[in-house]
This record gives C-alpha cells, structure tokens and sequence, in this order.
C-alpha cells in the first residue's frame, strides 16, 4: 500500500510507513480508508473529519513542487498550471490567543475549472509527495482541504471546489497538514534513558543528603586535650559546648562528654558537651553536703583531702572548706582541707564572713564578751569577720572573745596606730596586724610571721619577721630607728620631731599605702650590721673590731635591704606612679579588690656610703624620699594577701585521702630525670648548670660575666653568681606520658649571701638572687622525656629548643630530655645533654 503523507509504497499489513513513520493501519493497499466517503485516509478536511488545530510560531509561503505522475498516466508538471498570485493563494494565519494556524480561503480571480487535470482513478493518485512550505515551526507540514476523491481542493488557484474526479483546481497547493507521526525507536531509547539519569540522580542525591544531613556517629575519643576533643567532634558535624569543671587531670585535659557517649548516633548539627579540667578544686556547693557526698567529690581530685572536726550552729555537714566553696587549690602541697560541723563550745564557723555587728551580736546573746579589731582584707569582707581569737570553729570554754572585721586604706591608722604607753603619745605600734601568707599570681608565696621584738609582748607589735627571720638585721618595720617616739605618721602623733621624721614616708601620705622596711636603717660594717646596743667596737676602713672605743668609723655602708610597699583595698596606685615611686612604667594593673605587697628588687641596688653621716637614699628617712623602684608593680613583684578567716593550723585533722602525687613520689621515681640540665638563651654569657639526683635533690650553679661592670679592684669586671641546692618533693606521671615535678621552695638555699661582693684575681663576684636561676619560684614543674611529641610542649618552649639547642628538629619529637619550670613567663627549659 502506499502512504499517503509521503507516497512511499510499503508491505501490504505494514503497520508504519517506512519513508516517513505515518500509520498505515486502516488504509487500503491504495492508502485509502474503506468507507471513508472519498477522502484519502488521515486526510482531514471534510465536514466528517475537521481539521486540526497545530500549533506554529510561522509559516511562511508555500512553494510549489513539480510531482511526477505514476505510471500509465500523462506526465503533468507543475509549471503547466498557471501561478496564482499571493492575494489568491489561501494563506495561513496563526492564532495569538490559542497560538494555532486558521486557513482563510483566497477570494480568487481565477475562472473556475481552469488549468483543471484530467480526472483520474482513484488508484491512480500521485506517488510524489504534495507540495510543502518552504518553512514551517518545528518542521511539521501544513493541511489544506481535500475534495473529491482524487481531487485536492483549498489553496488552488481559480477555486475553491474539487473540478472533478482527479482534477486538481487550478492553482498551486499552498498548505498540507499531515498527521503528527509516532516516536520512533531512538526517540524511546532517549526516553528510556533519561528516564534512568533521573532515577540515579535521585538515588545520589538522596545519599548525599543522608550523608549531609543525616545521623553522624560521635567518635571514639583518643585524646587528652578538651581542645582536641572539641575539634575532633567538631569535625565530625557537631555543635560542641566546653564546660569547665575541677577534676584530678591537669588543667586544660579532657574529662568526659555529657548528653553524648562514643557510638551514639545523633542528628548533624546536634550539640556535644565536652568536659574540661580547671585542675584540682573545691566545687561549688561542697558546703553543706554530706560527709560522704563530699568525700566522694574531692577524693578523686588527687590532692591529700584533711577532715577537721569545727564547732558549728549545723552539725553533720560539710561547715566550711580550703580553699573557699567554689575556689581551685593553690597550694597541691597543702591540699584541701575540710570542716565537719559538730556540737560544742567555741566560736561557730558559721561567725566567718558575717557581718561585724551581727555577729557581735549572735555572740553576745551566746554569753560571749566580744572586741572588734581592724584587719585590712578584700573587698568582699569589707566590715565582714576575717578572723578571731580564738580561732573561729576551735572547740574552747573562753568566754572573751576577739573578732577581726574587714577595713580598706583609709581606716589604715585604725589598724596600724597605738598610744605609747610610756609616752602616751599615738604612734605606729601594730605592724603584727599585717601576719599571713602573700602570694603572686604565679605561686611564689612569702609570709609575714609574728615577731619577739624586743623580747616582750608589747614589743612584739613594732615587727613582722619576713619568711620566719625574726633576727634584727631581718625584721620588717614601718619606720627609722630613734631614741625619741618610735614613730608616728605626719599629723597623727602630736610630738613634731616624730611628726617631722616620718613625713617622708607613705604612711604620713594621702595615697593610704605604706613601706615595711628591713634594718632599721643603720649601717654596716663590712658585713657587720651594726645594731646599736650598748658596748664598744669599731669600724676601721670597714673593718670591724669591739677592741678599743668607737673610733675611727670608716667603711661604713647602708646594705639595700628589703622594701615593701603594703597596699591596701582603695589605696591609690595611680598617684603613686604620677609621684614618680617607680622608675619605669607598665600597663600592669594589680587586682585592686585584695590587698597586696609590692617587692622592691634589691639586687637593683648598690651599697650607699654612711660615712660622715651620708644618709641612707635606698629607703626613706626624715632627710628624704627613697630612690625609685627600679621595676614597676608587674606579676612577679606583686604578692597578694591569701586570706581565709578558719586558721586550719589550730584545728586538728586526719587524712582521708593521699593526694596521687604523694603516691607517685618515691626514690626511684626521679631516675627517668636524673641527669644534668643547662639553662641559657643562647647568647652564651649567662647560664645555669642543673644536676638532678635519682632521689629528686638537686644542685646547681648560675653565672652571668660582664666584663664592662669594673671598678677599683675589679678591673677585669663583674661576674654575677649563685650556687644553690635544693630538691623535688614529688613526682607525678600525666595520662599524656608527660610528668609533674613539685619543687619544694623551703629546701630552695643558696650558698651566698644575696647582694654580697668578693673580689678575686681582680673579678668582682656577686652573689644574685634565687630568681636569676631559673630554680625560682620554686613550684612547678613539667617533665618531658627524649622523643616527646613537641605538639604535647607549649609552643613558646619549642621555639627556644629550635633556636638556642637545635631540639625540635626531630621530626615533631624532642631529641633531649627536658624540664620546664612552669611559671617562668619565658618558657625557657632546662635541657639534659647539652653543654652551656
């Protein structure tokens, strides 16, 4: 059968044409529809079949095409039939609204029937294909009208109706649409294909998202810092809280994880709460549990947990605890102390901290006879009881009590002032009111210990005998020496020689701070102190002698002792410094809310002649103001009170627990570290040689040339010294592989008197403090074995190991093994192996 749309003859049952795709089903083998009235099949038009409407965005003219006739009939061309014009050809419009073609029929000028073919049989139609347009949207060809069978009509010129059977009107054919032809086999293959891209885009993209958004699994947790674990989490998708709390591990370490566990899978973006050490500490709400509730929270702190039996108004709970409920331990040595509430007589614990009049009081209607004394402390126990005597929770039938309330700098006379009971004029009489511990930042820590004075109990008031030296060269006082009144500040003592000879003086200020100051300001001989007294001697060129009277005096030298400024809460720092006190400046500011000692280096200063009368310029005197502090209050010279108002010494107490370190600490523990250390910065000129035991005691030398530093009898310079020994209390292996080495700052001595000058070979050799070791503070220290990761090493260490002693170059490992003691803000280590 033939097809109609194309003309190509295909097998008769062919259900496609092969030439164009166009269903064949329902033709006759001539490509006519059986009882189709006379139209060619698929061929719309008629009334019984309408035309379509197909979508096209133009069509332009059509063009005819010469079509050649099947056999057993006359050749007709094209070119025979006269061209109608374009006003007469049917021409095609699109519709905007619905975007379709509409055929409007040519109002033609042509006669009917004429250049009219022939008419032929219906078997006879031509196989060449109808005329298209030379452009069409999409491709797809334009319809006309058919009429008769065999007869084209619509879009012929000369007419618009068939001429007869076989007859073609006159004109050229302007449109054919044909039926839109099926999808062909490659187009179901594109199909199917696309089909199955989407499918596995789909699938992908589900797996991405399920990877992006879906459950993540918290990490097994294999290491030590809390930092490292947060960035391990947070890696893995996770919000990550870091919570501090007191714990046994060394500051910074990991602890645990809340809400979460290792394997749990949780949704992306969920929230993790790593724990963090802040080190050993008495946790917040530890007063007021039970015994076992606390024993249970501070055993595992690994510091020795001590229980003390104190009177108090709740028996059977935790009172009071050291540190302070909520403070970290300061002293590992010391540990952590805690009351136990039980019945008795005596001053309650529950006294400390309350208010000064309320708790006069309490203890009043308790049958108590009580006296209020003024102590400078912090600003939180401002007119708040800081102490007693008896001490507060002792168990003691006393009845006559004494309660220490706190005041700040301007209530410093109340504090320090007395009346002379001989004279009965005021007058500074108690320096004892300032005893306790003052600490730095960095854990060196001195005490002011009660004095004998001069051998009475009212002496004992005039001094406070600095790290237990209560000899008379060693004695901390607030004023010069005098036969007259011992001293009174400016304005506050009524006798004007006093009032002159102290107006020099902070004390006599309006700054409300004040000097504690060691020799009493007389000279020395040599290195006699020359302490006054009764009795003959001598100083001949510094030389001194008790044969003979008290001449010649010469040689005689003011030694640069000790001097301390005592600055109370409010005492104004600031006008000090505007005064020019110190001669440097710093942007360091002390915690101004605690009281606090300022420590004059004196090894920044030279002896002063006395000879003659000179006046001693290191300190200040009723002839002048002292010379400037050399440094500026910073974090190693500023020493804060440590205050807490149970004095644990008078309560007895048992151990419950043993810290881990004191375990750890045996002989054989130190052998890891027995060896000989250099200390230097690698300039070469300075350095200190450290040897280290198997039982943890060391000793070691420090020496620092400088050859320009000369004078008469040491033209070849100075060489500052200091030899010293010492030892380690405990040792104490870290999770990390790391140790912690506890040095024992009361066995800390040097050979040498500091400040003292011997001159040998023309070399001056001056002994220097315990600070210029690097042994001091003496507290402590972290222990890294050869082969120690440097990632496990504070920075600032290892960039001193790579620049001074070549160490970090061992592939991340140290190759030398190393002590560093930790409150050295340099970070410079002690390295075994290497020579100075």
């Amino acid at each position: 059968m033939f097809c109609i749309v194309c003309g190509t003859k295909n097998d008769d049952g062919a259900k496609f044409c092969t030439g164009c795709g166009a269903r064949l089903d329902g033709m006759d083998r001539d490509g006519w529809r059986p009882g189709g009235g006379g139209e060619p099949a698929g061929v719309p038009g008629s009334p019984a079949s309408p035309v379509p409407s197909v979508p096209f965005a133009s069509v332009s003219a059509v063009t005819p095409v010469p079509a050649p006739a099947p056999a057993g009939f006359a050749s007709t061309s094209v070119d025979a039939v006269p061209a109608a014009s374009a006003a007469d050809s049917t021409r095609t419009l699109v519709d905007e609204s619905t975007r379709t073609l509409v055929d409007e029929p040519a109002q033609s000028s042509t006669p009917s029937g004429a250049g009219a073919v022939p008419s032929q049989k219906p078997g006879s139609v031509p196989t060449a294909p109808l005329p298209t347009s030379a452009s069409t949207s999409m491709g797809m060809p334009v319809s006309g009208g058919v009429g008769g069978r065999g007869g084209v009509t619509g879009g012929v010129a000369g007419g618009n109706s068939a001429g007869g059977d076989g007859g073609v009107a006159g004109g050229s054919v302007a449109a054919v649409v044909a039926p839109v032809p099926g999808p062909d086999r490659r187009t179901r293959i594109m199909v199917t294909v696309l089909a199955a891209l989407i499918a596995l885009c789909v699938v992908v993209g589900g797996l991405v998202a399920w990877n992006v958004w879906g459950p993540r699994e918290v990490p097994a947790i294999n290491a030590t810092s809390a930092g490292d674990v947060a960035s391990q989490l947070e890696g893995r998708g996770f919000k990550v809280i870091r919570k501090k709390q007191y714990d046994g591990a060394r500051k910074g370490s990991y602890v645990g994880l809340e809400g979460a566990k290792s394997g749990d899978r949780l949704a992306a973006g969920s929230t993790v709460t790593v724990v963090e050490s802040m080190g050993p500490g008495v946790p917040e709400g530890t007063v007021g549990q039970s015994v076992q509730q606390a024993e249970q929270t501070l055993k595992p702190m690994g510091v020795t947990l001590t229980e003390h039996e104190v009177v108090s108004l709740k028996p059977g709970h935790v009172s009071v605890t050291r540190p302070a409920d909520g403070d970290p331990v300061t002293d590992p040595d010391a540990g952590i102390d805690l009351g136990v509430g039980v019945e008795g007589d005596g001053i309650p614990v529950e006294i400390a901290g309350m208010n000064q009049d309320e708790a006069q009081s309490q203890l009043e209607s308790m049958g108590y006879t009580v006296t209020l004394e003024p102590r400078f402390s912090s600003r939180k126990y401002l007119g708040r009881i800081v102490g007693a005597n008896p001490g507060i929770g002792v168990k003691t039938d006393v009845k006559d009590v004494t309660l220490y309330y706190g005041v700040d700098a301007s209530k410093r006379y109340d504090v320090l002032d007395g009346v002379d009971s001989m004279t009965g004029k005021t007058s500074i009489q108690h320096v004892g009111r300032l005893v306790g511990r003052y600490c730095t930042t960095g854990g060196d820590c001195i005490t002011l210990d009660s004095s004998e004075g001069w051998g009475s109990k009212e002496s004992s008031g005039f001094f406070v005998a600095l790290n237990g030296a209560d000899d008379r060269d060693s004695r901390l006082d607030m004023c010069w020496y005098t036969q007259s009144v011992r001293c009174a500040p400016a304005g506050q003592g009524g006798d004007e020689y006093a009032m002159k000879g102290m107006e020099n003086f902070l004390i006599s200020g309006k700054t409300g701070a004040f000097e504690l100051i060691q020799g009493y300001s007389l000279p020395y001989c040599g290195d006699h102190y020359l302490g006054g007294g009764v009795g003959s001697y001598s100083c001949d060129n510094g030389v001194y002698s008790t044969t003979g009277d008290m001449h010649p005096m010469t040689g005689l030298t003011y030694h640069p002792g000790e001097l301390f400024v005592y600055m109370p809460v409010d005492a104004d720092l600031n006008e000090l410094e505007s005064d020019g006190y110190f001669a440097s400046k710093t942007d360091f500011k002390p915690d101004a809310d605690r009281p606090y000692l300022i420590r004059r280096d004196k090894a920044a200063y030279q002896p002063v002649s006395a000879d003659n009368g000179a006046v001693d310029t290191t300190r200040p005197t009723a002839k002048g103001k002292p010379a400037p502090f050399k440094d500026a209050p910073n974090a190693k010279n500023v020493y804060y009170l440590e205050e807490n108002p149970i004095d644990w010494t008078l309560l007895d107490g048992k151990t419950v627990s043993e810290g881990s370190s004191q375990k750890s600490a045996t002989k054989t523990d130190y052998k890891p570290f027995a060896a000989t250390y250099s200390f230097s910065g690698g300039a070469g000129a300075w350095y200190t040689s450290l040897k280290v035991s198997e039982d943890g005691t060391f000793s070691g030398h420090f020496q620092d040339a400088n050859l320009g530093d000369q004078g008469d009898g040491y033209p070849n310079g100075t060489v500052e010294v200091a030899d010293f020994t010492g030892r380690f209390s405990s040792i104490e292996k870290q999770s990390d592989g790391t140790y912690l080495l506890k040095c024992d700052a009361a066995a800390l001595k040097l050979a040498g008197t500091p400040g003292e000058s011997t001159i040998k070979d023309g070399t001056r050799y001056h002994n220097a403090e315990a600070e210029a070791t690097g042994m001091s503070p003496c507290g402590a220290f972290s222990g890294y074995l050869t082969g120690t990761s440097t990632d496990q090493i504070p920075s600032d260490t290892v960039q001193w190991l790579q620049m001074a002693f070549n160490g970090g170059d061992g592939g991340g490992r140290i190759p030398h093994t190393v002590l560093l003691n930790t409150q050295l803000e340099s970070g410079l280590p002690f390295v075994a192996g290497v020579q100075n």
